[in-house]
């Protein structure tokens, strides 16, 4: 009886019972107990993080620190996060990384690089033939996007707005050495993501420079021989928007033409006002009208980047001195002091893709002496976001996942 009697106390805690008349019936008959199971409260469910956006940028070997620019140089890629936290190694050691450049979605990286041996030396340096990688921001795996001793990748190249293609420049080589080379033929082509289907859009004498891709997708952008280009990613419609003609001490500064947020225009740097006609930032339309010159001072103003909603353009400026950073309102009308130092350079300003902060790099770029800064948009004093050298530009990563 006395176990009974704890089975229905167990049976008890479980359950809610109430008491319920019978119905009449011929046969008499005891209460029914009718019993409900009590609810219990839900698990609190747990928040998906969202995306985090953090910097990806390349990190000297600490032996080259202080050294001229000339010879080898071998780079591992970073990420870190924006307040300077999670400094984490994406990479090994790349020989001569350029132009890192992030997919739209911000979760590959593509570069140029010397990591194939195509000299026959059994090691990859300078000598070799540059070709382009992606890596996968979550893994740190890398992916080989072109290769062999027909062609040299030697800049970067700039996405699709998809992800799915990109657009780069390619130099004829023929040969094993980058030394070697003496053709000046050049490509400009297109490649699928997994490194199929690679095309020949345009092939023509002069070094093509800084291809940029639009974001509607219905153009690509180039500079060559002294002018920026425009055609269609199925190679027609070639058509000249402006003329550029940048003495050669400017180089390699070029014309650096960069597409508006919403790929109505373009800003570029050309020979400018003052004595000298040092190089201004200018902006025309995409059809080619309207074309001004934004910064028009006698200064040096280069390396133009859109913030994201269109409004601004940060730029490089040597307006007092040494070179600073400013942005500017697209109708040239409100000017912003980013960084300056009587001391140091500033350069590669890019913006953050909600636009609230600015990345850049400051120091000395001739000894590879150069870290990274980072400036919450608008008013606020810059920050050292990594104590690291570095020895190419930032660009803005989703961080993997924690």
């Amino acid at each position: 009886m006395r176990y009974i009697l704890l089975i229905m106390l167990s049976l008890s805690l479980l359950t809610a019972c109430t008491t319920v008349a019978n119905t009449p019936t011929s046969i008499p008959t005891q209460p029914l107990l009718t019993c409900t199971p009590m609810l219990t409260s839900l698990p609190t469910p747990i928040p998906t993080p969202m995306p985090e956006w953090g910097v990806a940028f390349a990190v000297l070997n600490p032996e080259m620190v202080g050294e001229p620019i000339e010879g080898n140089r071998t780079l591992s890629l970073h990420l870190i996060r924006r307040d300077g936290s999670g400094l984490t190694p994406l990479t090994g050691g790349i020989e001569y990384v350029t132009d890192l450049t992030a997919s739209p979605d911000g979760r590959y990286l593509l570069f140029s690089a010397r990591r194939e041996d195509t000299s026959g030396n059994h090691f990859a340096d300078r000598g070799d033939l540059a070709h382009l990688y992606i890596v996968d921001v979550q893994s740190g795996e890398v992916f080989t996007l072109t290769s062999g001793i027909e062609y040299t990748e030697w800049q970067g190249g700039s996405w699709s707005p998809d992800g799915e293609r990109i657009a780069f420049a390619a130099r004829e080589a023929n040969v094993r050495s980058d030394f070697e080379i003496e053709g000046f033929h050049y490509h400009l082509s297109i490649i699928n993501r997994d490194g199929t289907d690679r095309r020949s859009l345009l092939e023509r004498e002069g070094i093509i420079w800084n291809v940029a891709w639009s974001p509607a997708g219905e153009w690509i952008l180039f500079e060559q021989n002294g002018a920026i280009w425009l055609i269609h990613p199925d190679g027609s419609g070639l058509v000249k928007l402006a003329d550029t003609p940048i003495e050669y001490h400017w180089r390699p500064y070029t014309a650096q033409p960069a597409w508006s947020p919403d790929g109505r225009r373009i800003a570029f740097v050309a020979p400018g006002v003052g004595r000298e006609n040092n190089a201004d930032i200018f902006v025309v339309n995409a059809d080619g009208s309207g074309l001004f010159n934004l910064t028009e001072h006698p200064a040096e103003d280069l390396q133009p980047t859109w913030s994201p909603d269109g409004q601004h353009i940060a730029f490089v400026t040597t307006r007092q001195g040494h070179w600073g950073i400013y942005a500017i309102t697209v109708d040239g009308n409100d000017l912003t002091s980013i960084f300056y130092s009587p001391d140091i350079g500033a350069y590669l300003p890019t913006w953050s893709p909600d636009g609230s902060q600015i990345a850049f790099v400051v120091g000395n770029s001739g000894i590879w002496k150069e870290q990274l800064f980072i400036v919450d948009w608008p008013g606020s004093s810059p920050r050292q976001l990594s104590k690291e050298y570095i020895g190419d530009r930032p660009v803005w990563v989703l961080m993997p996942a924690r």
